[in-house]
């Protein structure tokens, strides 16, 4: 499979595929402005680097890499719905994209000298128990002086969809209780932790333990500042009105097998999503676009 893949969409040597940890197939990218890697499994970006620069993607050590489990860190898809599932408490948490495999639709080279790689998944028997209608599931990723993710939803079925979605960033963080993100002031969120109590806030986000917020009518780019590594991320999105801000703290860090025991105080995750009142309804033959940029100023 390595072989033929490399054959049909290798870009010299800056794009190439290989069997990555736990055997999963992955697309490494090497060019002059970043590197990174994305797996077939779940269409997970799982590291991106611009060239020197610490590294912008979390990923934890004691992650599970194998085809029935998602992968904690990276930029997990969460699809067709997000969270718990509405009204049956036994399938998936956060759908089931993310542990599906995808195939290889395209890979190209970028104006900047980067690369993008194009992901697919459609309705399949195996998913039918999930998801009974059917659709087609794109992801592109472009790795150049940007991160790129775009997640397109195409509603192939006979009747309209409802999609819930996000992006689940894990950005890499010197300290997660010294960093700030800016864009989210005088936005209303929900507090997940305290029952979904409505909050407003103020000035700039900080996250101090626990932390799950569902911010609500979103749109401005966030920055986060982040004094120990000394850089700040700007982070954009499209398709989306919800962003999610999460951190686990350290009891629930240390309760999850796949969770480093301290990789807690290495990232927050800030989401693009359609989730809650945002869900997406797609008319039959539709798409829906959600993506989200990040780099680094």
């Amino acid at each position: 499979m390595i072989e033929e893949l490399n054959a049909q969409h290798a870009i010299g040597e800056w794009l190439r595929f290989h069997k990555g940890s736990g055997g999963l197939v992955t697309a490494r990218i090497e060019t002059e402005n970043s590197s990174g890697e994305v797996t077939l499994h779940g269409a997970q970006v799982i590291s991106w680097t611009p060239t020197g620069q610490e590294p912008v993607i979390w990923l934890s050590d004691s992650s599970h890499f194998r085809p029935d489990k998602a992968i904690r860190g990276g930029i997990p898809i969460c699809w067709p719905w997000f969270g718990e599932h509405a009204s049956d408490p036994d399938k998936p948490s956060h759908g089931f994209a993310r542990t599906r495999q995808f195939s290889v639709e395209r890979t190209y080279q970028l104006v900047d000298g980067g690369c993008g790689i194009e992901l697919r998944l459609c309705n399949a028997k195996e998913t039918d128990n999930h998801w009974p209608d059917a659709f087609a599931l794109s992801l592109m990723v472009e790795m150049g002086k940007t991160l790129s993710v775009q997640l397109t939803m195409h509603n192939t079925s006979k009747s309209e969809a409802t999609y819930g979605a996000a992006l689940h960033s894990y950005v890499r963080v010197g300290d997660v209780e010294q960093v700030t993100v800016t864009g989210l002031a005088k936005t209303v969120y929900l507090d997940k932790v305290e029952g979904f109590v409505r909050k407003l806030q103020e000035g700039a986000a900080e996250i101090r333990g626990e932390t799950d917020r569902v911010y609500l009518e979103t749109k401005d780019a966030l920055v986060l500042v982040d004094p120990v590594l000394e850089r700040k991320l700007r982070i954009t999105k499209r398709g989306s009105l919800t962003t999610v801000l999460w951190n686990p703290g350290a009891e629930k860090a240390r309760a999850m097998e796949d969770f480093d025991d301290e990789g807690y105080r290495n990232t927050p995750c800030i989401e693009a999503a359609t989730a809650f009142d945002d869900q997406i309804d797609v008319a039959a033959g539709d798409r829906h676009t959600l993506g989200t940029e990040i780099s680094v100023e």
